[in-house]
């Protein structure tokens, strides 16, 4: 069976007692879901939970993707698949869809973490997130993946070298 039809439910874990951060990550996920099969698709097809936390403003929630529902909570809830942290600012324009998560990260505005299990989770939150307008980028996933590939041939290599002095 297809849950094709399924709408994705975004619930506030603590309701209107929520932080603001958790307020407007709601009202926003509520907006692009609205009347969009394709983000209801992608939505549908992310499992796991994101941190984001405003560093200047000091308040931290967990996005947790579970399929047809999306819970919003305060603070950080383990286990978490990812974590994305900067100021308020640099997060409302990832949450817009405005800003990439890899980009702001190598430009030194967020840091982003990724669990080993889930390397890419930001990189899909995001392509939830992305206004439709926003502009493409194909080449980025591989463009990250041939960095992580030198990093690591990079490392062996280092470790080699050393090793055999």
């Amino acid at each position: 069976m297809t849950d094709e039809g399924v709408t994705v439910r975004v619930c506030l874990v603590q309701g209107e007692r929520s932080s603001g951060l958790g307020l407007m990550t709601s009202q926003y996920l509520e907006q692009i879901l609205a009347g969009a099969p394709a983000k209801q698709r992608r939505a549908r097809s992310l499992r796991g939970r994101l941190a984001l936390e405003a560093t200047d403003a000091k308040v931290t929630i967990t996005v947790s993707f579970r399929g047809d529902r999306i819970d919003i909570e305060d603070g950080a809830v383990p286990p978490l698949d990812a974590y994305v942290g900067g100021p308020y600012v640099a997060l409302t324009d990832l949450l817009a869809g405005r800003a990439n998560p890899v980009m702001e990260h190598l430009r030194r505005r967020l840091r982003v973490r990724s669990s080993l299990r889930r390397p890419f989770f930001p990189y899909r939150v995001y392509s939830l997130l992305r206004l439709s307008h926003a502009p493409q980028r194909p080449w980025l996933p591989w463009a990250v993946g041939l960095l992580v590939v030198g990093g690591v041939s990079a490392a062996i290599a280092l470790a080699i070298v050393l090793g055999g002095s």
